[in-house]
């Protein structure tokens, strides 16, 4: 949808962005969110990346205020053991990491990035769900620099991308931005182009983090990826 947008189809975007506000369905709460399938039940991760699309595409505000509020819900209260991290659906316990990073993408995330000259530092735990959330990634981010599975094993580089995005978007968590910038240039040719084989989803991640934190995209942990982009084109 933002694709189109920024190509220049907006009757497209729109019809696009229609159908999808169109598949969005009330949880338990009578909130209002997007799910990963139509009729099926609205969870942060998809509202999070529709939200972040029917933004970019000037959606009428109505719909996505209750798709925010939706999102805000599910954020656990700071003085949970895992305050500021978000379920992935109402009503199913347990928070995760992804559910975070791409609830809190879709929220506070500005696309096309702007570089922000200076971060500041990390955003306190409180009852706005912003802060909540950007107040737990900063967290997870910084012993590492990349997010884990959690609860599961294993590195996600997806959501660390989108955190980045969004913190970086909000002008905060400077260190935890660093260090997770750091990391995803040390792992930018695993990823992105693993068996030499271009991933257009993780070049596309990287280039929205070059953007918003100043990077050189031509240069991003030695990956070119502009270039690499456009050799992962089909003819």
């Amino acid at each position: 949808m933002m694709a189109l947008e920024a190509a220049g189809r907006e009757k497209e975007a729109m019809r696009a962005g229609r159908w999808l506000a169109s598949i969005a369905t009330t949880d338990a709460n009578g909130k209002l969110g997007i799910p990963a399938y139509a009729t099926g039940t609205p969870d942060a991760n998809s509202t999070g990346l529709a939200l972040q699309a029917l933004n970019g595409i000037g959606y009428a505000p109505a719909t996505t205020k209750k798709l925010q509020r939706f999102l805000g819900s599910l954020v656990l209260p700071c003085t949970d053991d895992r305050g500021g991290a978000s379920l992935y659906q109402s009503g199913v316990p347990g928070a995760n990491n992804s559910a975070t990073a791409q609830s809190y993408f879709g929220i506070a995330a500005l696309l096309p990035a702007p570089p922000v000259a200076k971060l500041g530092g990390n955003p306190p735990c409180s009852k706005n769900a912003v802060n909540k959330m950007g107040n737990y990634l900063a967290k997870q981010l910084s012993p590492t620099g990349l997010l884990s599975f959690y609860p599961y094993d294993g590195v996600s580089y997806g959501d660390t991308a989108l955190a980045v995005v969004a913190l970086a978007s909000q002008g905060v968590a400077r260190q935890s931005v660093t260090k997770a910038t750091t990391a995803l240039k040390a792992n930018a040719r695993d990823w992105a182009l693993k068996d030499g084989v271009p991933n257009a989803g993780a070049l596309g991640s990287l280039l929205m983090v070059s953007a918003a934190t100043g990077s050189n995209a031509r240069n991003f942990g030695g990956v070119n990826l502009i270039t690499a982009l456009t050799k992962s084109e089909t003819k």
